[in-house]
């Protein structure tokens, strides 16, 4: 759970989701000079040293999806988990969103983004079949490919319409569960 907040979801803010774009400025290395360490001391602490400028990059999966049916209207929830890579992230954002979230957020960032987003495409709708296995199946791996294409993009992943794809309707959950109680 985030610290401070009830959100179930780890907080997800603009430096979580731009990891690869922190520059190391100049390498200070602290404790002794390197003339004065031992081959083996000097390895590790370059070793150490690659390993803290090492770029960081979030990746997107799509791993499960459900059906949901309500008395109106049937649509299916796709669960997306983001993952940093180079590391073993224990702390993993996961939020579920439906299609119409996906359309949303494209046409938020194609109003302010459309030359930089030229060649990002949206997986096109299926007009029959949405609840079919193998469509859900297919939409799942066009989804995630979205998304990584979109924070290949680094205006789309500055935008907060990125970080409020990831945020909002669990953040809005939580006001109105706050609300309540």
């Amino acid at each position: 759970m985030a610290e401070g907040s009830n959100s179930p979801f780890p907080k997800l803010t603009v430096d979580a989701l731009d990891l690869e774009d922190s520059r190391q400025q100049d390498v200070q290395c602290p404790g002794p000079s390197s003339s004065c360490m031992t081959t083996k001391e000097l390895q590790q602490h370059w070793r150490a040293v690659k390993q803290r400028l090492k770029p960081v990059k979030l990746l997107f999966e799509i791993p499960s999806s459900r059906i949901v049916e309500q008395l109106h209207s049937k649509y299916v929830v796709y669960r997306i988990v983001v993952i940093r890579s180079g590391s073993y992230d224990s702390h993993r954002v996961s939020v579920e969103r439906r299609y119409s979230d996906f359309v949303r957020l494209h046409q938020q960032l194609i109003e302010d983004f459309s030359e930089e987003l030229e060649e990002v495409t949206l997986p096109r709708k299926f007009l029959t079949g949405n609840f079919h296995p193998e469509n859900i199946w297919e939409r799942r791996l066009a989804l995630r490919d979205y998304l990584a294409q979109l924070y290949n993009v680094r205006c789309a992943r500055h935008s907060g319409h990125f970080l409020d794809f990831f945020t909002d309707p669990e953040q809005r959950c939580v006001n109105i569960t706050e609300r309540r109680g």
